[in-house]
């Protein structure tokens, strides 16, 4: 008897189970939200005036800005390990490496301020690591002696940045951005790194 009810037992289970997974491949799951979905969109904030936007380091220390291209890869990462800075600004100066160069006025610095700073993320912070890293552009300070002193180095290819300091202060760099940035660059005829 014992065995019987075991029996009818496992044979309810198999039957039972059986049904589920036949209404699971009827009416799937909907996979979880991905990250990308959910938190890498851009939304403007509006979050901050000109005249704020203005006071960022290391828009408040330039004297000029410039957004470039180039094709031979200026290593960032030499600032950043600490390299002496003379080399660092002969890369900058060294006019075979940069390719595009375009000088900012105050109208197109106010436009690009906004972007890195109006736009960001909706909910929560989250900065997917990219995979790849081929920057080719560029947005580079220069102070009152003409001399580069901070950049933020941009890779379109593969939605990725770095910057020559922690005080360098970029705004949220969520997907949407990238796309706003490419767009800013080629008005500017910037068109390397970007149409490539």
């Amino acid at each position: 008897m014992k065995r019987l009810l075991l029996i009818t037992v496992i044979m309810n289970g198999v039957l039972m189970m059986n049904g589920v997974s036949q209404n699971l491949k009827r009416n799937p799951l909907p996979p979880p939200p991905s990250p990308n979905e959910k938190w890498l969109k851009c939304v403007p904030l509006n979050k901050y005036s000109a005249v704020q936007r203005k006071q960022f380091y290391p828009f408040n220390q330039s004297s000029l800005v410039k957004i470039i291209s180039f094709k031979e890869y200026i290593n960032i990462d030499t600032l950043i390990t600490g390299v002496t800075e003379s080399t660092i600004f002969a890369d900058l100066q060294n006019q075979p490496k940069i390719f595009e160069s375009f000088t900012l006025n105050q109208k197109q610095l106010n436009e690009l301020t906004y972007i890195l700073y109006n736009y960001g993320f909706k909910t929560k912070k989250y900065e997917e690591e990219s995979m790849c890293y081929y920057p080719r552009n560029a947005i580079v300070f220069y102070d009152k002696k003409g001399l580069p002193f901070e950049w933020i180095e941009l890779c379109f290819e593969c939605n990725g940045y770095k910057k020559t300091s922690k005080q360098v202060k970029t705004g949220d760099f969520c997907i949407g951005k990238y796309e706003l940035l490419k767009h800013f660059f080629k008005k500017h005829k910037i068109h390397y790194g970007i149409d490539s």
